[in-house]
């Protein structure tokens, strides 16, 4: 996959490549100036005032499975949640050496952004395939693909500690062979 930035400037538009070559891109959000994608290698944050992108923060692990999601999602401004495969991860963004970020209404073009500083929040292994994630407040709603001893999907509430909070069976039928996929 490729995933390109268009600027326009005063002398027209410009393609930025961002990301070229390293697998399939699943999912791309954007808050302020900062853009994240989840794909195949991992989630990246690209920084649209600095041009400056970060380094890998969130790599898949050893699954149980294949297929699973690979979704980002702003929490706010200055949190990221990712989910690869059987993996959650939050970080908060702040620039360099813990300095506050300027905020989207703060920041222009003219702005010069912080180097950004990713420190994790905290991550955790859920022990199912996951086939989506969701805000649900301050806590997740993660989608359990089917396996083990669910026959069908499961939505399952967890807070930032993993700890779990209510999960419920979906009432579909005939699962036998689905995947993560199967569930977007």
């Amino acid at each position: 996959g490729e995933l390109v930035l268009n600027a326009k400037g005063w002398m027209g538009a410009k393609n930025h490549v961002l990301f070229k070559g390293e697998g399939a891109i699943h999912s791309v959000k954007w808050t302020g100036f900062l853009v994240a994608w989840a794909s195949d290698s991992g989630v990246r944050i690209w920084d649209t005032l600095s041009h400056q992108c970060t380094q890998r923060i969130h790599e898949p692990g050893p699954a149980r499975g294949v297929g699973g999601c690979s979704e980002v999602f702003w929490h706010s401004e200055h949190f990221l949640i990712s989910a690869l495969s059987d993996s959650v991860m939050i970080n908060r963004i702040t620039g360099a050496a813990g300095a506050e970020m300027p905020s989207a209404a703060q920041s222009s073009p003219s702005t010069v952004s912080p180097r950004l500083a990713v420190q994790p929040v905290t991550a955790f292994a859920t022990d199912f395939l996951l086939a989506g994630i969701a805000p649900y407040g301050f806590d997740l709603l993660l989608l359990a693909c089917p396996g083990g001893d669910s026959p069908s999907p499961e939505i399952v509430v967890v807070n930032s500690r993993n700890e779990e909070l209510a999960r419920d069976r979906l009432p579909i039928g005939d699962c036998a062979g689905a995947t993560a996929a199967s569930y977007s």
